[in-house]
């Protein structure tokens, strides 16, 4: 069984404290008959109280614990029914933006602890509860409880992180190996006739994408982790190569040169490309910022390479250095604060 920590059972020993209380409150509050009160049994009521909502964030980056107090507690002691519970759920599209909950499950028994599962780690949900109550073939609806929001713990560093993948052409031709960051554990991934390179870490850190000739031209290729299963992406005249993956996984950034160089998106799995940035210029070594909302790249659009940074579907490109001279690779810090690039001084 999993160890829970103090601060866990603290976070549950208060709220079950303001349980207490709130029942104790109700109760303390009831009108109560005693043995000798003959003014019949009470009336039903007409309206219903929304229902007070808590949010205990579990240790765990994709579940979220919801524990709520129903506002009419004594509704299954004067008649023998309880309330049921509605729990609606949203995604929020940036931590402290909020959203409006639409309904996630309905017919929730009174007053339980909900464990929403099967959530995304590092990510914002918002909540409200409504209650409903059924009498004798009449049913009332409460106003939904107060909106609360909670973020699911954030992910474990990737694989990824401890390991470098790199090319190398020690053999001849270039191939891709990994390595550990402390020096150890080398292997080589890839070993075939072509030239593979630029390989870049899926986000979770099990799979490879990669740039390869060894079909005739270069085409973007993905492998698992351990070199297994390549599988061709791209299929054209055109030059591909340079990937890099959006940072959910889902995408894939890449440069194609054909006539000049353009910047194109693709779903992971081939699908769908789409040409982001296109002109007569060297546009090249695009890099998703860590919220997916950009790309930087490199282009001489001005007469020599510099920095630029777009919006991801191409808009918005803001030019980033003014050096004169080659610059080019851009890459983003891990909180998007700031960009590493590959700057010239005259030829070195």
């Amino acid at each position: 069984m999993q160890s829970r920590s103090p601060a866990r059972f603290s976070r549950f020993a208060r709220l079950g404290m303001v349980l207490l209380g709130a029942l104790a409150f109700q109760i303390g509050s009831c009108q109560c008959a005693d043995e000798e009160d003959t003014t019949g049994p009470p009336s039903p009521p007409t309206s219903l109280l929304a229902p007070t909502l808590l949010l205990v964030l579990e240790l765990s980056q994709t579940e979220i614990e919801l524990i709520w107090i129903g506002n009419n507690l004594l509704l299954s002691i004067d008649f023998g029914v309880a309330e049921v519970f509605e729990i609606y759920r949203c995604q929020s599209p940036a931590p402290g933006s909020g959203c409006t909950p639409s309904l996630l499950i309905n017919t929730v028994g009174s007053d339980e602890t909900y464990p929403d599962t099967g959530l995304n780690p590092g990510t914002e949900y918002c909540y409200h509860i409504v209650a409903s109550w059924t009498y004798q073939g009449s049913t009332l609806e409460s106003t939904p409880s107060t909106v609360r929001c909670a973020t699911t713990d954030a992910p474990d560093p990737p694989p990824a992180s401890r390991t470098l993948a790199f090319d190398t052409d020690r053999h001849g031709n270039d191939e891709i190996y990994v390595i550990g960051i402390d020096g150890t554990g080398e292997m080589r991934l890839t070993n075939d006739p072509g030239n593979d390179n630029e390989p870049a870490w899926s986000p979770d850190g099990t799979q490879i994408a990669f740039d390869s000739d060894r079909n005739g031209d270069s085409e973007i290729y993905v492998m698992a982790a351990d070199g297994s299963n390549p599988a061709r992406r791209t299929m054209n005249a055109a030059m591909d190569d340079r990937p890099d993956w959006s940072p959910d996984g889902s995408r894939i950034a890449w440069e194609r040169t054909l006539d000049g160089s353009s910047i194109m998106v693709m779903n992971a799995d081939g699908t769908d490309p789409t040409t982001v940035r296109m002109n007569a210029f060297l546009n090249s070594h695009p890099a998703w910022s860590p919220d997916g909302s950009r790309i930087a790249f490199s282009s001489d659009m001005t007469g020599v390479e510099e920095i630029y940074v777009m919006n991801a579907d191409g808009s918005g490109v803001t030019q980033l250095t003014d050096r004169g001279l080659q610059t080019l690779q851009p890459r983003w810090s891990p909180d998007g604060t700031q960009i590493v690039y590959v700057g010239f001084t005259g030829a070195n």
